[in-house]
């Protein structure tokens, strides 16, 4: 996908046409993640698992910034970004998430 050989809609198709796939279910769940712009392991875990679980609205992916104060997470400088520091596992719950208490639950909306 990322080098741009295929598209999703043909994966699809592909999928739909064999009548066994051990994993189906998991492929399909990739493809949705495609669909909605997620190009990585960690922004289809994003997708799911925040987003979806608690129903926020969807997040802008992808989107190219240009110029002197394009940086991933803006941290006051022009030349630096900053980096929570937290070593980025998309397999389980973050301790901060289960020690917090925090369960799924819709998002209420603002």
């Amino acid at each position: 996908m990322q080098t741009r050989h295929t598209t999703v809609e043909r994966l699809r198709a592909s999928l739909a046409r064999r009548d066994r796939w051990s994993r189906r279910p998991l492929m399909e769940d990739v493809l949705d993640g495609l669909e909605h712009g997620a190009d990585s392991v960690l922004e289809h875990a994003y997708l799911r698992r925040v987003e979806g679980l608690h129903g926020l609205p969807r997040g802008v992916r992808q989107v190219s910034l240009a110029g002197p104060d394009r940086c991933d997470v803006p941290s006051g400088s022009r030349s630096s970004s900053s980096s929570t520091g937290v070593r980025t596992t998309p397999l389980r719950a973050t301790g901060s998430a289960t020690s917090s208490g925090t369960s799924p639950r819709p998002w209420p909306g603002t």
